[in-house]
């Protein structure tokens, strides 16, 4: 979820400069720029995992149960769905890590053509709704597929929010050495200890997209 949260914050935060400084965003050139930055990492992941699982183990006599076919694993990673595969079926740490870029992915095909059709001056607007609505369906699993399989767009437009009203003027930091310490002590008491843990989970997704938030506004400045 930091991983989001960083990741919104800094792409959102990219286009909307993109689309201040240019008075438009280049859709094709910002889908290139994902792919060369992403795939290359991604697809080795794959067929190595997919390599590694299917006949390297076997080969070295390693026991490893494996409940998908290579054609399977391949169909969901490709369309980035390996959230999906890796709730569906038990894939191995390898692939396992997959599943975030997948989220990430899944998220700025959408959220790209959006701000390139907004106006820039809406972009705080749209961003609050898209995050507080999508949030509450979330949460409440009117949809539970959402949760099922951890579509977790929130972090990420939660950060693009942040990334806005930075880059709109808005000082958020904190000014103060000893705020600052406070946050990153939470952050590292939150990830060492389960002192600041909640039975709910959207509890636990508000004191995340709260805390990952301030960590990368007093982070960044």
């Amino acid at each position: 979820m930091v991983f989001f949260s960083l990741s919104g914050y800094l792409i959102i935060g990219l286009l909307y400069q993109e689309k201040r400084t240019r008075g438009a965003i280049s859709i094709k050139d910002f889908y290139v720029r994902r792919a060369l930055r992403l795939y290359p990492v991604y697809y080795f992941v794959l067929f190595f995992g997919l390599f590694f699982y299917h006949y390297l183990l076997p080969v070295l006599g390693q026991p490893f149960e494996v409940d998908y076919s290579i054609m399977e694993g391949i169909a969901w990673n490709v369309g980035f769905l390996p959230n999906v595969f890796n709730t569906l079926y038990k894939p191995g740490a390898i692939l396992t890590v997959l599943w975030s870029i997948g989220i990430e992915e899944q998220f700025y095909l959408f959220i790209a053509p959006l701000l390139s059709y907004l106006s820039i001056n809406r972009y705080f607007k749209y961003l609050l709704i898209l995050t507080i609505s999508y949030f509450i369906i979330f949460s409440i699993g009117v949809f539970p597929v959402l949760r099922k399989f951890d579509f977790l767009y929130f972090f990420m437009s939660g950060a693009g929010i942040i990334a806005v009203l930075e880059k709109s003027g808005f000082k958020l930091h904190f000014k103060h050495f000893a705020l600052r310490c406070s946050v990153y002590l939470l952050f590292f008491v939150y990830f060492t200890t389960d002192l600041l843990r909640f039975d709910e989970r959207i509890l636990t997704n508000i004191f995340e997209l709260v805390l990952f938030n301030m960590l990368i506004i007093n982070i960044s400045n």
